[in-house]
């Protein structure tokens, strides 16, 4: 996926704004789960907002627009807020839509609450917190599953137990 930096630790590509100021260590090549072959992205990121989904719900008649809003709000934010600082809350699923599956690492990253309260309270848009995560295996080669809410989460989504996982560390860039 090709992005900018827009910030010494968060990108802007793809439709999203992400934190990519880290690598993982630790980690197989590829994993077995539920009967599924999955195999370690080339590259690990956590996603902060989805701005191909969040630009339509503040302006649909100018969605790119509505994109560039909400990257500068998110700026505006991060100057004021650490929005790098993260930890692996050791929870991992199994994420499954349409043909696509993936394995997770939910991670708990600062102030992610308070961006999206900044963001509704300025927009008077009731923008879902997006469930912050690591996709860290495919089904489909580096092909990732968007999750927008906790709702879209809970409805795609299973907590597996994957021993092999259990040394994942994070390298700080």
């Amino acid at each position: 996926m090709d992005f900018d930096m827009i910030t010494d630790q968060h990108s802007q590509g793809g439709g999203y704004i992400s934190l990519r100021n880290f690598d993982l260590q630790n980690v197989p090549e590829k994993i077995s789960v539920d009967g599924y072959e999955l195999l370690k992205k080339g590259e690990f990121h956590v996603s902060i907002m989805a701005l191909k989904n969040l630009a339509p719900m503040l302006n649909a008649e100018n969605p790119e627009q509505a994109s560039e809003q909400l990257k500068r709000d998110f700026l505006e934010f991060v100057k004021t807020h650490d929005v790098a600082d993260f930890r692996l809350t050791g929870e991992y699923l199994l994420v499954k839509r349409d043909e696509r599956v993936t394995v997770v690492a939910m991670v708990e990253l600062k102030n992610i609450n308070e961006l999206f309260d900044y963001l509704r309270s300025k927009h008077g848009v009731d923008f879902p917190t997006q469930p912050t995560h690591i996709t860290m295996y495919t089904l489909q080669p580096e092909a990732g599953i968007g999750i927008l809410s906790q709702d879209e989460l809970a409805n795609n989504s299973s907590v597996v137990d994957i021993p092999a996982l259990a040394n994942v560390e994070i390298e700080h860039a």
